[in-house]
């Protein structure tokens, strides 16, 4: 389903100072306190349709330290891995390892689902997975699933 046809003709996406930056500008980029750490590409240049999933995490390593957490952006991506901006596909998280998934969301002020549940429909082709490391060393691994979509994983380090 199109966002446009789910959420209303002139849809926008929103950014926000929490994980994806530049979104108004059509680039798919994670940053970390005002650094780049991933790019993709402009969003929507020419996308095909959806094939996979592909996840960035704004940190490569992690902490045993309570407020340590990772952002990790979900993008729906063609099969030149182009992201698709209009793309809403129900994404399903597993975690597994030194950690947990503490929260999920995706920019839609209109959305009212649970934060805190392991499952979460991109909106303009994006979601938000957000993990916290255990309190032992370690790594910590997200998986993030569509049907019909290549899955996604990633796996960082935990450490003291």
């Amino acid at each position: 389903m199109r966002a446009d046809e789910q959420f209303g003709q002139g849809a926008r996406p929103a950014g926000g100072p929490v994980g994806p930056a530049g979104l108004d500008g059509g680039v798919d980029a994670l940053e970390r306190d005002g650094q780049l750490v991933g790019e993709g590409g402009r969003a929507g240049a020419g996308a095909g349709a959806p094939a996979a999933l592909r996840l960035a995490s704004d940190v490569e390593h992690l902490t045993t330290g309570p407020d340590d957490l990772a952002h990790v952006l979900v993008t729906v991506v063609d099969s030149r891995g182009r992201v698709v901006p209009d793309a809403v596909h129900k994404v399903t998280f597993e975690v597994g390892g030194a950690g947990a998934l503490v929260a999920v969301g995706n920019g839609n002020p209109h959305n009212v689902d649970s934060f805190q549940q392991p499952r979460r429909h991109t909106w303009h082709g994006r979601a938000l997975a957000i993990l916290r490391p255990a309190k032992t060393p370690g790594s910590i691994t997200l998986t993030a699933r569509s049907h019909g979509l290549r899955p996604a994983t990633v796996t960082l380090r935990v450490t003291r």
